[in-house]
């Protein structure tokens, strides 16, 4: 590793002022009491340096001190050396304590966003929130958080710690902090930790895992092990056979010879800082398969950063370098020319695509365990289109009355035919994605997901001049596109009843080739312009209805409405008589204003040291409202069950 002669002289020379001892630097004198700690962490430090990602972990070193550093990280947070501060910052987010919040102050104040960020999250923690707007801030920053192994946008850890403390400082998890990484004892070789074999013209991969350590968890392994076969399954090498996975876990228990031992580590809470990390590839057994892989994760790992991992374990390498920048094919990829990658990042790109794992990334997997697709395999130009983008397209939809008690018909001016706009997005799996459905006016939008050509989409506008009326399009769409178009089903209407449509539609352009029409200037005013943005204008529109009621509900102080709306995972984790008990009292928001909606799409909510995976979630920035009238920008998630939007909350102690 090439070390900078300046920056370790600068490393010397200031310990010497931080430690007010000329002999940190003259080992030849006697030294005083301690400087056998501070030369240590000064050798820690040295090791760490910005152009090589795999020296990030170096301070966790220093966090198996315990709290006999935490003096020396605060000297250190005004230290000239960027490196000297990003150390301080990862170890006082895992080690500080209340009474450290005075001298972490100036951590604030940091040239470097992530360090910021970090301190931010860590008074967060301790009962301090001098540091929100930092965070506010980081969640419209598109730079990556310095230091982060693997890279992590700077927005997505600001997002994570304001969802851990949204509007008010949550009391401490249930759990000890660590002052180390709870690493288990000494472990036998696995003897085949991935295997990989050629059966069929198909490449079936076996991933086996054991999670140990104080982070690990049933839920965990659950969430990561999806997200290890949502990147990976389906994925063809550059020009022959794809891949079948298989990812078996284990929680706990004694090391088991046939699986990768990954040791996880439980962060105090979700800003504090660690490098994940697993063994590149492993050892080639003769017979097949992998063994000697180990890693070490965290707590606060995402399903992306599980599947970039295991891309490790499997024999694929890093596609990023220096401050977390792609490299190689990666970058032009990262930057808009096609789909990110996996092995260079773990978020959606500025159009909201996921990343995905690449045929190049199959061709490192095949070559290391010196597999070759035979010709018999019927070798393909390029990898097969996923399944949206077959669907997607401009379809020429006619619609029919089939239900109409209330004799809406007449005045919802719905044409009988209608230019549908569909948009797929492969957001989940290789035939599951999130689905949109737009048209001019007054056509109300919907949006939802697909599985298998199904889908369930649903959509909130005018209707006949009555405003906040809920619409579901339930179908199937292949070519044509068929299903049921129901306006008021939330009994919004006149008379509570709503009114159905059967819908038939055939194809007729891809999106990016619209067909024109005879009127060209009106089309443009009355399709593209309610259209621009489908999934975002329908889900905020729900989104929005919602936190009206959920906001009238709270001040009005009707528990029925609120307690019908919670999921029913709030009732699993604290028992609906807890919650009744809770909403007797809750004060709520006075105001709930959307800023912007993701999803939905899978979300782990943590809370209470609970690790609770969940499907179909929107993430929504706010501002909040509280009832004294102060405001604040917050992050609130609703999940879309059965058309529905229901909502989460803390009702207290879990059941035992």
């Amino acid at each position: 590793m090439k070390k900078s002669i300046w920056r370790i002289l600068t490393i010397c020379i200031f310990s010497t002022l931080l430690f007010s001892s000329l002999l940190a630097c003259n080992p030849d004198s006697d030294v005083p009491s301690g400087s056998d700690l501070e030369d240590q962490i000064t050798a820690i430090i040295a090791k760490i340096d910005p152009a090589t990602p795999s020296t990030y972990g170096a301070p966790e070193e220093i966090i198996d001190f315990g709290r006999d550093s935490v003096p020396i990280m605060l000297e250190l947070l005004e230290s000239p050396d960027l490196p000297s501060r990003y150390a301080a910052v990862y170890v006082l987010s895992r080690l500080a304590e209340p009474e450290d919040i005075p001298e972490m102050l100036v951590g604030l104040e940091d040239d470097d966003f992530g360090n910021r960020a970090t301190i931010a999250a860590t008074l967060i923690w301790l009962g301090d929130n001098s540091g929100i707007e930092i965070l506010e801030a980081a969640l419209l920053s598109d730079e990556v958080l310095s230091f982060s192994h693997p890279p992590e946008l700077l927005a997505d850890y600001a997002r994570r710690v304001l969802d851990e403390a949204p509007q008010h400082l949550p009391s401490l998890p249930g759990f000890d902090r660590p002052g180390g990484a709870f690493l288990s004892a000494p472990l036998q070789a696995p003897l085949r930790d991935v295997t990989v074999e050629l059966e069929d013209c198909t490449i079936k991969i076996v991933v086996n895992l054991q999670f140990v350590g104080a982070g690990a968890t049933q839920a965990l392994a659950d969430s990561w092990a999806a997200g290890i076969k949502d990147m990976w399954e389906g994925v063809h090498c550059s020009v022959c056979c794809a891949i079948s996975i298989t990812v078996n876990t284990k929680v706990g228990g004694d090391p088991d010879e046939e699986y990768a031992q990954v040791t996880v580590i439980q962060m105090p809470h979700a800003g504090a800082r660690h490098t994940s990390n697993m063994t590149l590839g492993g050892t080639v057994m003769e017979g097949g398969g992998v063994n000697n892989i180990v890693g070490e994760w965290d707590s606060n790992d995402t399903p992306a950063v599980a599947a970039h991992e295991v891309g490790h374990g499997m024999g694929v390498e890093d596609e990023y370098g220096e401050d977390g920048k792609p490299t190689g094919e990666a970058v032009g990829e990262s930057e808009g020319d096609g789909v990110p990658s996996i092995m260079a990042q773990t978020w959606k790109d500025k159009e909201k695509q996921d990343t995905e794992a690449k045929a190049r990334h199959v061709d490192q997997i095949l070559a290391h365990h010196g597999i070759e697709c035979p010709d018999k395999c019927g070798c393909i130009a390029t990898p097969t289109p996923k399944f949206g983008e077959a669907l997607a397209g401009f379809f020429v939809a006619f619609f029919e009355v089939a239900e109409d008690p209330g004799g809406h018909g007449p005045f919802t001016d719905l044409p009988i035919e209608q230019y549908l706009r569909v948009e797929v997005t492969d957001a989940i799996g290789p035939s599951t994605g999130d689905i949109a459905i737009s048209a001019a006016a007054p056509f109300v939008p919907v949006y939802g997901t697909i599985v298998d050509g199904v889908f369930s989409a649903t959509g909130v506008g005018t209707v006949a001049g009555f405003p906040n009326i809920s619409v579901l399009f339930e179908g199937s769409i292949t070519n044509p596109l068929a299903g049921v178009y129901t306006l008021g089903v939330n009994g919004g209407l006149p008379g509570g009843l709503a009114i159905s449509y059967n819908v038939e539609g055939t194809k007729d352009a891809p999106l990016e080739e619209p067909e024109a029409t005879e009127e060209p200037d009106e089309v443009v005013v009355e399709e593209t312009q309610p259209v621009e943005e489908p999934e975002t204008v329908s889900a905020m529109q729900l989104v929005e209805t919602f936190s009206t009621e959920l906001v009238n509900a709270m001040q009005s102080h009707d528990t029925t409405f609120l307690f019908d709306r919670l999921h029913p995972a709030v009732f699993d984790l604290y028992g609906e008589d807890a919650c009744n008990v809770y909403l007797e009292g809750v004060a709520g928001y006075s105001q709930i204003v959307a800023l912007d909606v993701q999803g939905p799409e899978a979300w782990t909510w943590e809370i209470d040291g609970v690790s609770i995976p969940l499907e179909d979630i929107y993430t929504i920035d706010v501002e909040l409202t509280l009832p004294e009238g102060k405001e604040l920008i917050s992050v609130l998630h609703y999940a879309l069950v059965d058309g529905e939007l229901l909502w989460f909350t803390d009702c207290g102690e879990p059941l035992p």
